[in-house]
C-alpha cells in the first residue's frame, strides 16, 4: 500500500513505543501530521516518551491547516483529532 497518511498523536506514539516509528515507511509514500498533532507529540517528552525516532524521522511531514475548522468537530474531537480531519480535507481538495 503506497499513498498519503494523515496520523494522529496516538498511532505515532505506539510506535514509537515499541521502536517501530520507521514501519510507516513501508506501507506510505508521504506521511503527514498537522502542526497541532506535532505540539502533542512533543509535550510528551515532558511524560517521559522517548522522542529520539520521532525527531529524527525527517521524512514526516509537518502541516499547518490553512481552513477554519468546523465548528460542529471542535465540539466532539480534541484538537488533534480534529485537526486530521481538517488537514486530510484539504489536502483531498487539492
Amino acid at each position: 500500500m503506497k499513498g498519503s497518511l494523515v496520523s494522529n498523536t496516538g498511532p505515532l506514539i505506539a510506535l514509537m513505543m515499541i521502536d517501530r516509528l520507521d514501519i510507516l515507511r513501508s506501507f506510505f509514500q508521504q506521511i503527514i501530521i498537522p502542526e497541532e498533532v506535532h505540539k502533542e507529540i512533543l509535550q510528551g517528552e515532558a511524560t517521559g516518551v522517548d522522542l529520539s525516532s520521532f525527531k529524527k524521522a525527517s521524512w514526516i511531514q509537518i502541516q499547518i491547516i490553512h481552513n477554519p475548522y468546523d465548528p460542529l468537530i471542535k465540539t466532539i474531537l480534541d484538537v488533534g483529532e480534529a485537526s486530521v480531519i481538517m488537514l486530510s480535507r484539504e489536502i483531498n481538495s487539492l
